[in-house]
């Protein structure tokens, strides 16, 4: 009995390989590669989501980390306040309590972030420029 589920297993193991084995054809396309000619330039993918500099006490400072690795782009929307137009943080955000369960931590962050968004009050008149608060965006941004 059990030659005959060896003889089973193998069969069905060599049955899926030979099918996973398909030739070249229409859906396939064959690709040359000639390692020494360069014909062009890949784009770097060196980016990477989340700010170096900390968001709040207790985190590294990253910067000279990302600039080692070369990362070259920075997905901005986890910054907790510079590079929002209009987030407004408060310390009972549910969401932010998960990301951050100590209050006063909590408390602080949602201060600090509140005071660097870009755009605080939206009954300012935006064509006048002191309605922004670029500065916190621009410091880390560099």
């Amino acid at each position: 009995m059990e030659r005959i589920l060896h003889s089973f297993i193998l069969a069905l193991l060599l049955s899926g390989f030979s099918h996973a084995q398909q030739k070249p054809g229409d859906e396939f396309r064959i690709l040359h590669v000639d390692a020494g000619k360069v014909i062009g330039q890949i784009r770097s993918f060196q980016g990477l989501n989340g700010p170096p500099s900390p968001v709040m006490a207790g985190l590294p400072n990253l910067v000279q980390q990302y600039k080692e690795l070369r990362v070259d782009q920075v997905r901005t929307h986890d910054y907790m306040g510079p590079t929002d137009i209009d987030a407004q943080f408060t310390q009972n955000n549910s969401m932010l309590a998960w990301l951050i369960p100590g209050a006063a931590q909590r408390d602080e962050v949602a201060k600090n972030g509140n005071a660097s968004i870009i755009f605080p009050n939206w009954n300012a008149d935006p064509e006048k420029p002191a309605s922004y608060n670029f500065a916190p965006t621009d410091k880390v941004l560099v």
